[in-house]
């Protein structure tokens, strides 16, 4: 039989058991983390106001629209939308 260096890398490697087991044990415990570490936040696209209705003129927000480039979204409690 003909030898290559992959298996005469596997011959001289001699892991026993407990070697092998804290591997494996290492390699579970590296799996069962990687949903815990922190992923990066991200912010959405464009801000949505929830508020009454009278609070869309555009004169209470200037600094809002020269920054951003428009007006945010907005949501309206219950009956108080305004008419269009």
């Amino acid at each position: 039989m003909t030898t290559t260096p992959t298996t005469t890398l596997l011959e001289r490697a001699r892991t026993d058991r407990r070697a092998f087991h804290r591997a494996l044990a290492a390699a579970g415990l590296a799996a069962a983390s990687v949903p815990l570490w922190p992923r990066a936040a991200r912010a959405d696209a464009g801000l949505t106001v929830f508020e009454w209705a009278g609070y869309e003129d555009p004169a209470l927000h200037p600094a809002y629209t020269e920054k951003h480039g428009g007006e945010p979204d907005y949501g309206f409690f219950a009956e108080e939308a305004p008419k269009p």
